[in-house]
This record gives structure tokens, sequence and C-alpha cells, in this order.
């Protein structure tokens, strides 16, 4: 009938599916298919079935949820244009009846004044009526809404409370579903809107009822828009949502919602037939019956688990008939008794499902490997020849199960199969090809996309038996598997997802991550795990809601997929099953990576950990194989972690670059091998007595050693020795794609435990933990010799050796990271050290006295008095004590050690520091707070001291603010300390002290610090920002007709490389002398401080001017040699100039060059020929001349009688000028558009063999897309 428009063309030749709005209400339709042999077409049959299309009821809706409040002071909108016709159908048109009842009392409405009843529309086709502020009194009324569509109708009422006021407008958005069902990880997202005439200050998502609890996703109870877990609701219920907004004068308003839950199918069994038989042998038949449920129609689906496993597989896609037919696997050996479990799921209208399940035991079958590969050869050929995926599938799915089966760990076994190995290598990567045969004739869906999956690792379930091209392939099709179930927006099921995530740990496993081709294997099919895990995050969250997240563990991947609007990304810790690793993002992270999407897009967070090392490859004989992707020699090290990868992704899988954060992303990772944390184990104590003496150190990495130079000692040159040993400490690195290896820039450890590293990174890309050895380190100290100042009697004898140990351990400095421990120090990579080392010390000398003992000791008592002696002795002592003088009141002040001035860049790669402590003990707190320009920043912003801490100094570190502001190669700021105290005199007569320990830190005028050095510090800061202006392109291809049209036209974008603090306006103009012929859209483009990132497209085009026209002439019409070159525009190139205009001093022409874009004109040649003249011959009553041409005309767009001179050139080959030769007051007229008549008028003198010429660029051919014009169109009357 035609009436069918959709296609005919199926990728599964048994399936014809038909998608939604292809077929039309009322109407029947008879669908024929044709069956045929491939072997013998002639050999077929046909089946037809009639498709009757039955009319669904229309549904009124009224928009704003079940019930909402409104103010008396607001006009009340009601909004029915939500309400739907599923038919869509044009014919008539929706007609809306508005009523309404005031609850109160149940009485019709009536307006302010108690009496005037309430006027709405009736059977209106507007879809809103409005009721004016001031109408309504306070009160609840319900409002219903009558729609009718032809004749089908349906009603609607949603209720309002009308309160005092202009409180906040709340709404919510009308559902997408009448049911929803109760299943994990499943979402519905309620968006409302909340605005008001002043601020809304918060809204908040209630349960109206007894609250469940944990049903909002985390955080968006909070939203706007709440995000709700359908599994915490029960199926069969009903539940109302209420959203409340308050403004900032405590006035609050509100909209409620019903969500009504499906209940699934009901009362049903399933009924696997033979109870047993055996694998290839056997057709069992799935039987499901007697299921109810009241939203009809009924699909059911098919499964089977291997044993009594979880692990379900999908036998065929959802169908309308109760029953199916298919081959099973084998069952698990004796354990099981060979049993496969069925099941069925039955889904209802609105996918709502329930199962049943039955058993049988499916027997092996004695093959050999040869026999199993014969077999399934011949059952899939025939598959695939008779358009069967479901059934090649379950024959390849069983030759797997077999396969798995034969290996029961024994050492006969093993034997077998080392002999065997080449067989079920082959075998394995036969049943692939056949795997993807299938592919190409299965529909996408995600019943088809778990089968395949399931089956797919069931081939790579022994790594060992794949060759290395078979698991590249492999792995190939897993991530086409994924990424079909993303580009067809079907998502993938949690069984899809177990298989997915067991097939690639089976292939981490496999030879292509330790071939001997590392570069051209290992390192490409490490790349393209990364790229099947981000197809698997995508087809999780395909069609999530902000909040949403889903998790996949497996033997060696574990991973993590969330989603979340731009503007709630960060201030939250992401993790990962099976693995301590975890990444924290900063708050409001989206403007810190500068992501540059809008707040409400939904940014994805991939979070991937992987429990073997991807990118090392081991040769056969298990030897390490450096490649150039990981782990080259500039960072030598060994890795002591699982590799992480973090990555960010808008909703169609694109990764965002994030790179060059002022505020860090805090990795959290866990170490493979334990970390050394006993610090005191690395501290040795020696003592050198003199030069070249050489003291040996046992150390936890072996021996070393420490010559003694009495140089650095007392007078006696004896010294105590604190000596560290090198330790091995974790770094933390990110792979660079710019150096192409592991590398420690922007990413440093934060703290560490024996376990886990807490890493402080700058950008986004795969992190892992490396060790380091430290460089020993050495402490000397001594005790000085006495002073030669003479004193009456000595009162000790001097030593010359130490009183005590050192109190503080020695700093390791690490340096480069080794592969193995380092036979010397290592040079140029800084590393943290632990800052909690112990520090034994000793406080007495070691007994006995270490010999030899200097000879310069002095004796016991002095024999004589040291010189000088006193040359008097004092008479007697004094009588009194001097009056001691008074103590000055503490001056308050602060200590600072900082450098000359701070350096730092905005790129992160260097940082300064200073550190602060007081002069006096405060009373009270004292708070240290530091400011700038805003060019830098203070890490911590405020330090606090009291009492207990005011001289230990605090550090805090200085850092750039990474702007996107040019501010040169390097400009200053400075950073000021500012004091502010609790210390009061009260808090000093409290304490019982005088008011003069009362310290005024609050009144510290902050110019110069108790130490003389000034509190205004100068800061260097190197700018990473240059201004110019980016080009996407420098040259542009435009195409033109041989008439002079433009057909194609072509663009080029235009944006800054940096924040401008004025408004940039950049000018467009065409340079060169042949510009006529290209143009551009816009005469200038202008970028603000806001927009200046974005880029603005200009569309370039090119035509010729009128005076041009035709670019490409023909040449004698008798040749019809109509030029296909032009030399107007052959190698034609115009050029697009640009220049600057900014009261920005870094945007000006001076400074920055802007390259030209280059315009390239190409012609494009029509291939409709003109019109050309036919014959010219005499009407039959000799009155005229019909002139004929050979083809259609657009008839020089003339209709009806016209002047013959406006087509006709009258000059003739008779040298007769004018009208004359067809007389006065002739007309020209087209008789069809290929025929054109000449009516002579009077005195006409034309006759046989004169010329009739056509007026050039006038008469075309009646195609559309033809160009060309005739040009010199001569013939013979």
């Amino acid at each position: 009938t035609g009436k069918y428009t959709g296609s005919l063309e199926t990728t599964n030749p048994r399936i014809l599916r038909i998608a939604e709005e292809q077929l039309i209400a009322t109407e029947s339709y008879d669908f024929q298919c044709f069956v045929a042999l491939t072997s013998n077409s002639e050999n077929n049959n046909t089946a037809v079935v009639m498709v009757n299309v039955m009319r669904q009821a229309v549904v009124a809706k009224i928009a704003g949820g079940k019930e909402r409040t409104s103010g008396t002071d607001q006009a009340l909108v009601l909004d029915a244009s939500v309400s739907e016709d599923p038919d869509d159908d044009t014919s008539s048109t929706f007609y809306f009846t508005w009523s309404c009842v005031n609850t109160t009392d149940n009485t019709p409405c009536v307006e302010n004044d108690g009496t005037t009843l309430l006027t709405l529309a009736t059977r209106t086709a507007n879809t809103t009526t409005t009721i004016p502020k001031n109408t309504l009194s306070t009160g609840t009324y319900e409002f219903s809404v009558f729609v009718e569509k032809g004749d089908r109708n349906d009603t609607a009422s949603a209720s309002v409370v009308v309160t005092q006021g202009a409180p906040p407008t709340v709404s919510i958005g009308t559902l997408d579903s009448s049911k929803y069902n109760s299943e994990a990880d499943k979402y519905l997202q309620l968006v409302g809107t909340a605005t008001s005439e002043s601020t809304v200050a918060s809204t908040a998502w209630t349960q109206v009822g007894t609250s469940l609890g944990g049903v909002f996703v985390g955080g968006s109870d909070t939203l706007t828009t709440g995000v709700i877990q359908l599994d915490s609701l029960t199926a069969g219920a009903t539940y109302t949502f209420k959203l409340t907004a308050t403004d900032v004068y405590g006035e609050s308003s509100y909209a409620m919602v019903e969500v009504v839950m499906n209940e699934a199918p009901s009362s049903g069994y399933l009924a696997v037939t033979p109870s047993h038989g055996e694998v290839f042998n056997t057709d069992f038949t799935f039987l499901s019956e007697n299921w109810v449920d009241e939203d009809l129609p009924l699909l059911y689906k098919f499964v089977y688990m291997v044993g009594y496993d979880d692990a379900e597989t999908p036998v065929a896609d959802a169908q309308a008939s109760a029953s199916y037919s298919c081959l099973l696997p084998q069952g698990v050996a004796e354990e099981d008794n060979y049993t496969v479990t069925g099941k069925t799921y039955v889904y209802d209208y609105y996918d709502a499902h329930g199962s049943a399940t039955d058993t049988t035991r499916v027997l092996p079958v004695k093959l050999t490997t040869a026999q199993l590969a014969n077999i399934s050869a011949a059952l899939t050929a025939e598959a695939i020849e008779s358009g069967d995926p479901e059934t090649s599938t379950q024959v390849v799915s069983a030759t797997v199960g077999v396969l798995s089966d034969e290996d029961d760990g024994s050492d006969e076994d093993q034997r077998r199969r080392l002999l065997a190995s080449s067989e079920t290598s082959a075998l394995r990567t036969s049943l692939l090809a056949t795997l993807e045969k299938t592919y190409a004739m299965s529909e996408i869906t995600q019943a088809n996309i778990d089968s395949m999956m399931s089956t797919l690792n069931g081939i790579v379930s022994a790594p060992n038996d794949l060759t290395t091209a078979t698991a590249v392939d492999s792995l190939l099709f897993a991530t086409k598997l994924l990424s079909s179930s993303v580009d067809a927006s079907i998502g993938i099921s949690a069984a899809g997802t177990g298989y997915a995530g067991a097939a690639l740990s089976n292939l981490l496993l496999s030879s292509m991550f330790n071939a001997s081709d590392v570069e051209s294997v290992t390192s490409v099919s490490a790349a393209n795990v990364s790229e099947a895990l981000r197809y698997l995050a995508m087809a999780q969250l395909d069609g999530a809601y902000a909040g949403v997240s889903f998790t996949m563990s497996s033997a060696l991947i574990h991973s993590s997929s969330s989603r979340e609007e731009a503007r709630y990304l960060g201030g939250a810790t992401t993790g990962t099953p099976g693995s301590s690793a975890k990444v924290y993002f900063p708050s409001n992270f989206s403007n810190v990576a500068k992501l540059d999407v809008a707040v409400s897009a939904y940014v994805d967070t991939r979070v991937v950990t992987l429990d073997t090392d991807i990118y090392t490859a081991y040769d056969p004989y298990g030897t390490k194989v450096v490649t150039k992707m990981y782990g080259d020699s500039k960072y030598n090290t060994d890795l002591n972690s699982d590799v992480t990868q973090v990555e960010l992704m808008d909703e169609d899988g694109d990764v965002f670059g994030v790179q060059g954060m002022s505020r860090e992303i805090i990795v959290t990772l866990q170490a493979t091998e334990q970390i050394d944390t006993n610090f005191s184990g690395w501290k040795r104590e020696e003592i050198c007595y003199t030069s070249g003496q050489v003291i040996q150190f046992d150390c936890p990495l072996g021996l070393q050693e420490y010559t003694c130079d009495s140089s650095l000692g007392d007078v006696n040159g004896a010294y105590f020795l604190d000596f560290t040993c090198p330790g091995v400490i974790p770094t933390c690195l990110g792979w660079s794609e710019v150096e192409g290896e592991w590398a420690h820039e922007g990413c440093s450890v934060l703290n560490y435990t024996s376990t886990n590293v807490t890493c402080g990174c700058s950008y986004l890309t795969d992190f892992v933990l490396g060790k380091n050895v430290t460089a020993s380190g050495v402490d000397i100290s001594y005790t000085s010799a006495p002073t030669p100042l003479p004193s009456p009697l000595p009162t000790a004898l001097p030593t010359a050796v130490p009183t005590t140990l050192p109190t503080a351990l020695p700093t390791a400095v690490p340096t480069t990271l080794p592969t193995a421990m380092p036979t010397t120090l290592p040079t140029a990579l800084p590393t943290p050290v632990p800052t909690t080392l112990p520090t034994p010390t000793p406080t007495t000398l070691p007994t006995p006295l270490p010999t030899p003992v200097p000879t310069t000791f002095p004796t016991a008592v002095p024999t004589t008095l040291p010189t000088p002696l006193p040359t008097t002795v004092p008479t007697s002592l004094p009588t009194s004590l001097p009056t001691p003088l008074p103590t000055p009141a503490p001056v308050a002040g602060g200590l600072v050690t900082a450098p000359a001035w701070h350096a730092v860049d905005e790129a992160g790669k260097t940082t300064s520091s200073f550190e602060v402590s007081l002069v006096t003990e405060p009373l009270g707190i004292v708070y240290v707070n530091f400011t700038s320009l805003g060019n830098t920043a203070m890490r911590p912003a405020m330090i606090e001291f009291d009492y207990t801490n005011f001289d230990s100094p605090q550090t805090v570190t200085v850092s750039a603010v990474n702007d996107w502001i040019d501010q040169g190669d390097w400009f200053t700021d400075h950073i000021d300390l500012n004091f502010t105290s609790t210390d009061e005199c009260l808090e000093a007569e409290n304490r019982s002290l005088p008011c003069g320990q009362y310290v005024p830190y609050d009144r510290f005028d902050g110019v110069n610090s108790a130490d003389g050095k000034s509190l205004r510090m100068d800061v260097n800061v190197t700018d990473d920002d240059t201004a110019g202006v980016a080009v996407t392109r420098t040259l542009t291809n435009t195409t033109i007709d041989n008439y002079g049209d433009a057909l194609g036209d072509d663009t080029y974008g235009i944006r800054l490389t940096s924040q401008p603090r004025f408004d940039v306006t950049v000018d467009l103009s065409m340079v060169g002398t042949e510009s006529r012929f290209s143009y551009t859209d816009v005469s200038a483009v202008t970028f603000t401080a806001d927009d200046w990132n974005t880029t603005q497209y200009v569309t370039t085009s090119s035509s010729a001017a009128t005076g041009a026209r035709p670019v490409c002439r023909s040449a004698a019409a008798s040749s019809r040699n109509y030029k296909q070159s032009c030399d107007e525009l052959k190698g034609r190139q115009d050029a697009v100039g640009h220049s600057i205009a900014s009261s920005d001093p870094f945007y000006t022409d001076t400074i920055i060059s802007i390259p030209d874009v280059q315009i390239y004109s190409t012609i494009f040649y029509d291939p409709v020929l003109p019109p050309f003249f036919k014959e010219a011959k005499f009407t039959d009553l000799l009155n005229g001349v019909l002139i004929t041409f050979d083809k259609d005309t657009d008839q020089g767009g003339f209709t009806g009688s016209f002047e013959c001179f406006e087509l006709l050139n009258l000059t003739v080959t008779k040298k007769i000028e004018g009208t004359e030769w067809i007389g006065e007051g002739s007309m020209c007229s087209w008789t069809s558009s290929s025929q054109l008549k000449v009516t002579f008028g009077s005195e006409p003198t034309v006759v046989p063999g004169d010329v009739v010429r056509l007026a050039d660029d006038m008469v075309r051919s009646s195609d559309a897309a033809a160009s060309l014009r005739a040009m010199n169109q001569t013939t013979v009357i």
C-alpha cells in the first residue's frame, strides 16, 4: 500500500524489527517473508502476517506537579502542553477545557470578592490558561483539564495551594512514564525548578509520609534536580515526593509529584525439556507459561547458567513467543552432575520482569580436539548460512565449554595439553573468527551483546592457549562489542559488565603483554585495553543521571564510573572496589581544571585499577623487556603498585585534558610491597678520633663507609658522627604523554604509611608508585674547648668529646629512581623525606671512653691556674645583691625566616616557602593570615599560635595562582603578614600576671618583625601565559560554479590564547588584488574576558561579481566545445588579513602577528550542457518562426508574450538591423519549455536561409542544478 515507510533491510535475516513511529494507527499491514536456499534460490517459499495497529488513548497532563503552591500576588499559569497523543495523529487537533473546585468546601471556585465565579477557558486550542494575580483568595483549589482529540479524551487534575504574598515559585517536570520498576542500578530523575522575586536560599526534596531513607542519590536531595534509587522503593506502591524552596526572607513554597511503582509479572513457571541430553546432540526447549500481569504485552527472554553459578548467558533476545529451542553447553563435571540451570525473564509493557528457573543435565561427548573443531565448524557454518546467529553463538559457546572441561589440572592432562596446544590454539582462533561473523549478522541488542561477550570470555578463558595475534584480535573484538553498545545507546547489563571484566582480565595474562615484539604489540595493546575500559564506562553510564555511579570488579581489573554535573564536580573521593586506590578532586573542580563546559553539562569520571603491569613485557624466559612506552631509562625505577587510570570524559567519551592545575588532585595508591617506615633502623652512631679513620656501617641496604676528617671536629679533631643509612622511600609517578615515560614532575608524595601512599598531582593520567633510594646523611657535633678567659677555679673538666648525641636525625634527600638498589648515590630527583624519624638522644658519654684517648686532655686538677691569673683577690663579697633592673614589657613580633625574594611560576614547577614564629608567649591565640595582590597563593592561608607552639616555626608554602592572563615574562607580587590576637589585659589579670605581660598582637602594625625582617615579602612570578590569536586553519577551500554562483563555503576559527584585560577586536579584511571573488560573513570578531577561549568561526565563500559572469564561457556553438577550465579562477588564491584593536597593552598589532587565512577557490563544472538550437522553421501559416531546442529550457525566465529583442539577437547575416526582418509589432512566446515561437509583425522581410541568433547568457537547462547558459547560439531558418 506504500503506507509503511520504514526499512525492510535486516541485520539478522530472520528478524524484521520495526521501529517506533513507523506504523500508523488504525491501519492494517501485510508483511511477507520470502525464504530461499542460498544454493538454489528457486527452492523457496513465502509466509504472510497481518499486523493491525490499534489506536491508543490520549493522555492528559498538567505541568508543575500533582500539587504546588502559588501566592496571591502572583499570576497562576495552568499548562497542559505536556499532554500526549501516543499515536501522534496530525489529522485532528487537541482541545482543552478547564474547571476548578475549591476543595475546602467542594464548591465551584470564586474570585476573591467571594461571589464572582472564576472563569476559565473552555474547548480552546491554547494549551495554557492564566489566572491574574490577586484573583484568588488563600485556600486549596483543584484544577482539572478535559483534553479531547477527535473521539479520544482524557482528564487530569492538579491541586494549587494559594498562600499570601509572593513566595518562591516551585515546579516539577512531568514524569516520562506512568510506572517505574524497582530494580538495582535504575534511577529516576525528578526535575524541579525554583525561582523567586528575591533569591532562593535553599531547596530540599522530601518524601511525603513515612520516609524510607537512602532514597535519593547522595546530595541530590538538596538540589532542584533529585535522583531516586528505584530499588529503594517497593513494587506496587505509590510514593509522593515534595520539593520545597525557601527564599532569603524565610518564605517557602513547594510542589509535589506522584511516583507509581510497577509490579512484575507473576505466578508463572519455566520448564526445560528434556531432563537430560548431550552437548551438540540435543535440542533443549524452554517453555514459560501462566504469567499474570495487567500491563500487556509480555515478552520472554531465556538464559542459562552452567551449574548453579549466577553468571547468566542469554540464548536469544527477548521475544513474544513463550517457548524457545536451543543448544546448551555441557554442565560442570561430576560435582554438579553436569547440571545446567535454565531461567526465564518475563517482561511487561514497562519492562518489569518476573523470573523462574528449571534445571536440566547436559552430558559431555567424548571428542578429540580435531573432532570438536570439525563438529563446531560444521554446525556454525550451517547456522550462518541459514541466517541464524543465535544458534551460531550457542554452538561456539558449547565448544568453549568442552574446551574448558578438558583441563582437570592433572599431570596427565598437562602432558596431553602440551601435545594438543597447537590444536586448541587453532580452535580458539577459529572460534573467534566465527563469533565475528556471527556478530556481523546479529542485531545490536543488550541480550545479544551479553551472549557474545559471555562467549568471548569462554574463548579467552585459557590465555596460554591464545596466540598473540588471537589475543590482540580478541581485545579488539571486545572493544567492538562495547562500542556497539554505546553507539546503539542500549547500555550494558550487569551480566554483560561481568563478562567484559572477566574477558579483559584473561587477556591481561595473554602473550600480547609478554611478546618479544614489545613496541608493536604490548604498547598498542595497553592503549587498546584503556580504550575498551573507556567504552565499558560509557556503556555503564548510558542514559544515567547526575550523581549515579557504577562499579566493576574482576580478577585483575577494578573500575568505578560516575556521572556528575560540572558545577558539582569535586569535593569528594572516588575509589575502586577491591582496592584501596582512590582519587580526591578539589571542590569546584570544573573551574579549577578549566574544563570549559556548561555548569549543567555532564562530566563522567573513570577510575580503574589494573592488578597487573600491562606496560612492561617479559620474554619467554621471564626476563623483563624494557619498553619505549613505559619504564624507559630516564627515571629507571621498580614500580611498587598497581596502575591506576583516572580520566574525565564528556557524555560522548571525549577525554578532557587536565593538566597544570594550581590545586592538587589527591591520589592514594596501595603499595604492592610494604614500605619501610621504621626510620630508627636507618640510624647509626659512632665517634671520629683521627683523620682518615674509616668507619663501616651495617645498613639495611648493605655496608656503607665513612672517612673521618679531623678538621670537622673540636680542637683535638674528635667529633660525634650521627649517620643516616640510605633507605627506600616511595615516589609518585604519572605517565607523561609528552616524554613518553613515567615521570615525577607535577606529582609528589604528600604522606605515606607502610601500605598506602598519598600523592598530590596537578594533572590526570595513569598513576603508579615507584621506589627511590635516599642518599646517606651525616650530622657532626662536639663540645667546644674552654674559653681563654681566666676563672678563679675551673668548675668542671673540659671535655674533648661531646656530652650528648645529636637530637635530630639527618634528612635523607632522594635523588633519582633506580630499578635496583644503586651502588652510587642518585643525582637528580628530589623527594620528600618522612618528617617523623625517631631521635635517639643518649644523655651521657659512652663508657668506657673509647681509645685512643687524646693526650692533650687536661689533668683532673690543674697544677697551675690558667694564665693570665687575676692580680688580686676580692677582699670581701658584696654585702647585698644588686637591685634588679626593671623587666621591659614584652614586645610583640613575628620571627620570619624567608629568602630575599620568592620565585614561583604559574606552571607549578617552582614554589617557595618561609617560616613564621612568635617572639613572646601570647596569652590567647594569635592568628597570622597572608594576603597578596591575587597572583600568589599561600598554603596554609592562615596559621595559629598559642602558648604551646609560639616559638615553633610553622612553614608556609608559596605558589603562583595559575590564571590565564598574560602579564609579561614575569611580574611581581607581594605577601603581607597580618597578625590578630585574642590577647586581652583582662586575661593577664585572670592569670595573676602583670598587665605588662599583655602582648597586643592585634595592634601589631606588621611593618617589621622582631628580627628586623620586613613582613611584606616580594614575589617574582614567572608567567606561563602568552597573549596571542590562534587561528584554527590557515587555508579554507571554497567552490564556485562555472557561472559564478557560490556553491560550497568553508570555515576557520579564531580564539585568544590568554585572557585579556579589555575587549579585543580582530578585524577581518581581504588582502590582495583579486579579492572580488572571495568574502567573509563577518568583518570583525570581538572577545571579552568571559569568552576569550571560546572559538568564534568565520565563514569564507567565493562568488563572481555581476560584471564577471559567467566565469567560464563557451566556444563556437557548432562545436559545443564548452570550456572545462576557467582562466579567471585557475590557481586562484585570495587571503583574509587580520588586525587587532584593544586597550590591553599585550594585544596590539606591534606585538602579535596573526597569519593570513588563504581562500582557495575551486571551480565546479556543471555537467549539464546548456540548451542548443535544434531547428528553426516557418509556421504552417507562414506568419512566424518556430525555434526548437534540443532540451527543455528555463525559458530565459519569460512567460506569456514578450518583445523578441529581449531573447533574440536581431542582427542577422543579411546585415538587417532592428526588427525590420520579423516586422513591426512582432512578439515572442514559449509554446513549451523547448520551443519558442516568433510571431511576425507587419511587413516582415525574413526568408529561408536567414540566421537566428540567441542572446548570450539568457537561457539554460530546466534542470534545477544547471548553471551553464547558452552562448553563441545560431541556427538557419
